[in-house]
Order: structure tokens, then C-alpha cells, then sequence
């Protein structure tokens, strides 16, 4: 299946409509105090944690459970 996408051409029109309702969704999530974690490599969760330990314990927790960097690199703004 992957391989199929490969062959299909980047359309930006279509890119740019999709970006647009990602960045809405993200809005929408935000004002809402939630978030959907499927978008983890976008969504700009590491951003609105307005609590340094909090980001501490989470990267700890991180590199305590993946400290190869393996698993979802970069999802939650995490390495």
C-alpha cells in the first residue's frame, strides 16, 4: 500500500485544503482543552504545556521506556 502512494502526484491544492482543516482541528482541540493524539507528530503538545516539570517528567518518562528513540520518533514533540 505504501508503495501505491508513492506513485500518486502531490496535488497542493489538495495539500493546502488539508493542512488548513488540520490546523482548525488542532484550534478546535485547543479551545476545548483536548486533543487528539493521532495528530502527535503535529500537534504542538510539548507548546501548550505551560509547566516545566511537567515537560521534564514527560521526556524522562520517554527516555526511560524508549531510549533508543524507536518508538513514534517525534510524536508529542518528543525524540
Amino acid at each position: 500500500m505504501a508503495d501505491q502512494r508513492k506513485s500518486i502526484p502531490a496535488d497542493e491544492e489538495q495539500r493546502k485544503v488539508t493542512l488548513k482543516l488540520r490546523d482548525g482541528l488542532s484550534d478546535l482541540y485547543d479551545q476545548n482543552g483536548c486533543c487528539h493524539l493521532q495528530l502527535g507528530k503535529y500537534y504542538p503538545y510539548q507548546e501548550l504545556i505551560d509547566n516545566d516539570p511537567l515537560k521534564s517528567l514527560l521526556e524522562s518518562l520517554k527516555e526511560v521506556l524508549d531510549p533508543e528513540g524507536r518508538m513514534n520518533p517525534g510524536a508529542l514533540g518528543l525524540r
